[in-house]
């Protein structure tokens, strides 16, 4: 009975990581679009300083969606 009851938690999670990611990855497209349209119109490099962060941020979250941070926590 244990191990189907954290398979399915484990389930909910990887679910709940999932559907971060898709809200992450859209706004960081979104973002992406707006500041490189701000860059082009102000020709200010700072304009683009939030990609960073923000690509680090989806970075993490597709790795625990799609990658090896799910898969060592299910050891």
């Amino acid at each position: 009975m244990q191990p189907l009851m954290r398979e399915r938690m484990v389930a909910s999670q990887l679910a709940v990581v999932r559907e971060a990611m898709n809200w992450w990855g859209g706004i960081y497209a979104l973002s992406l679009v707006g500041l490189t349209t701000g860059f082009l119109k102000t020709k200010k490099p700072g304009v683009l300083a939030p990609i960073i962060p923000l690509s680090f941020v989806v970075g993490y979250q597709a790795d625990m969606a799609l990658g090896s941070k799910m898969e060592s926590n299910r050891r």
